[in-house]
């Protein structure tokens, strides 16, 4: 995703142009950041916005894999907390880190499961 793409999405949730669970989800953690996934729940639930905790958690990923929120780093237990990212730079490098996670773990499965081993044994080693 480009910061061309990024930053009309974020255009798009702040002028209300039309709206999908992802841009409300986005909303809600602008209002309410450093929030948890059960915190966001409570804020959309109230604001009339019925949605289950799958969905929620679902569109989450999708806005950490824009790189337009973050995880804090705090968490307590298994709960992680998520704020909005401004800086179109910063944002460009979440994106690019989260991409990369995703490719490892996909390769990480791959080996594990051995798909690659079959077609191309040397080419990972």
């Amino acid at each position: 995703m480009t910061n061309a793409q990024r930053q009309a999405f974020i255009h798009e949730c702040e002028t209300g142009n039309r709206f999908n669970k992802r841009q409300l989800v986005y909303k809600a953690v602008c209002q309410l950041p450093c929030s948890s996934l059960e915190g966001l729940l409570q804020l959309l639930n109230a604001q009339g916005h019925k949605m289950k905790m799958s969905t929620l958690s679902g569109r989450v990923s999708e806005l950490l894999d824009m790189g337009v929120i973050e995880e804090t780093g705090l968490s307590v237990g298994n709960v992680s907390f998520f704020k909005p990212v401004d800086c179109p730079s910063y944002q460009q490098h979440l994106f690019e880190q989260r991409s990369k996670q995703r490719y490892d773990k996909w390769v990480k499965q791959g080996k594990q499961n051995g798909y690659f081993e079959r077609y191309t044994r040397d080419f990972w080693d």
